[in-house]
């Protein structure tokens, strides 16, 4: 009786070694991909431009135009038509262009400790119109003029104050930051439904973020863009994964603490606004 051949088993090993290999190699576009995944759908996003057109509106008492042709298929912006003066709409979301205070993943010196530097950058960008995904040299070109200032007129740029971010804020990109104390995540959301990112200053470790090394930083600065129900979205400067980030509404009122001379988990409850 002949035996049967057995198959060769050498393209097999190519074909499964070429998997794995692949695998490997776009291991963090896959690891993206599950995260956006688990993470839902998000909002679509007002521009600052959306926010100028309803406000507008809004002051001429004119109901918003009917959709043309041209726009029949246009999606949704990000903010509420109506008035949520007594109430807030389910979902809100700006389009806060996304910085990582590292771009080139070089956590020196001054990339280690530039999440208030990127926050602040991303708010700006917001205000200047600027939307859609930066390169990693319009970020770090946008941090390092933030830590340029920093150094000239505060000596250094290292864990800076929710006052004296909003200070440079206002002297570097003239925008009218202010410093405001909140006595719940409510009124976050009434500032980011009226078209206003929020900057807020936190306990770093008690964000709890599985994407920060060693349990987070003492001190971190973030942006609040949007919410989703009990959902906040964010811009967290301090990953890779930061673009549209979301914490749960607890777990962030909890971690928002100013910088309180160092000792942050005592820190008022702090935020950084344009008027």
């Amino acid at each position: 009786m002949k035996r049967k051949k057995r198959a060769p088993i050498t393209p097999i090993i190519i074909v499964i070694t070429a998997v794995l290999g692949g695998a490997f190699a776009f291991r963090h576009d896959i690891k993206d991909a599950v995260a956006r995944a688990m993470r839902g759908p998000i909002p679509p996003a007002a521009s600052y431009a959306d926010v100028l057109a309803r406000n507008a509106n809004a002051n001429a008492n004119i109901a918003p135009a009917k959709p043309t042709n041209a726009n029949l298929n246009a999606k949704p912006k990000g903010l509420p038509a109506t008035n949520t003066a007594s109430s807030l709409p389910e979902a809100a979301n700006l389009a806060v262009a996304f910085i990582l205070q590292a771009p080139y993943q070089n956590w020196d010196e001054i990339h280690e400790d530039a999440c208030e530097e990127a926050s602040a950058a991303m708010v700006n960008l917001f205000y200047k119109g600027v939307t859609g995904e930066l390169t990693k040299e319009e970020m770090d070109k946008n941090i390092l003029e933030a830590v340029a200032w920093e150094n000239e007129h505060f000596g250094r740029n290292k864990d800076t104050s929710a006052e004296e971010t909003a200070r440079f804020m206002r002297e570097l990109y003239g925008l009218k930051a202010k410093v405001v104390t909140v006595a719940s995540m409510k009124e976050i959301k009434k500032m980011v439904v009226a078209g206003k990112p929020v900057i807020m200053p936190a306990y770093g470790r008690a964000l709890k973020n599985p994407n920060f090394r060693n349990g987070g930083p003492l001190y971190h600065m973030l942006v609040i863009k949007g919410y989703r129900g009990t959902k906040i979205i964010t811009n967290d400067p301090g990953t890779r994964r930061g673009a549209d980030y979301l914490y749960d509404e607890a777990l962030l009122w909890d971690a928002l603490h100013d910088w309180n001379g160092g000792d942050v988990p005592r820190g008022p409850k702090n935020i950084i606004v344009v008027e």
